[in-house]
């Protein structure tokens, strides 16, 4: 049985959503190391998102998909950066 794409998609968006969340919530209630680390791995979802193109050149992407890769990525990252404690 197959699962359809847009409910794969609906469940890797709100797992992703829940890692950044779940992170951002135990930096909040003190528990800083396993915060950050949530946190680090989310940005790195966003690095990921760029990496794929080393397998699936940009060529192979259609106009509507870079924009689309790039900000998904740069959003992820820019998340997970403003989360992260500026104090020490």
């Amino acid at each position: 049985m197959r699962i359809p794409l847009s409910i794969a998609l609906i469940a890797a968006a709100a797992a992703t959503l829940l890692h950044h969340a779940g992170g951002y919530w135990l930096l909040t209630r003190g528990y800083r190391l396993a915060g950050v680390a949530l946190l680090i791995i989310y940005g790195c979802y966003g690095l990921d998102g760029l990496v794929h193109y080393a397998l699936a050149p940009a060529s192979a992407h259609s106009a509507a998909m870079k924009p689309f890769d790039l900000a998904r990525s740069g959003s992820r990252i820019g998340a997970a950066g403003r989360s992260l404690p500026t104090e020490v």
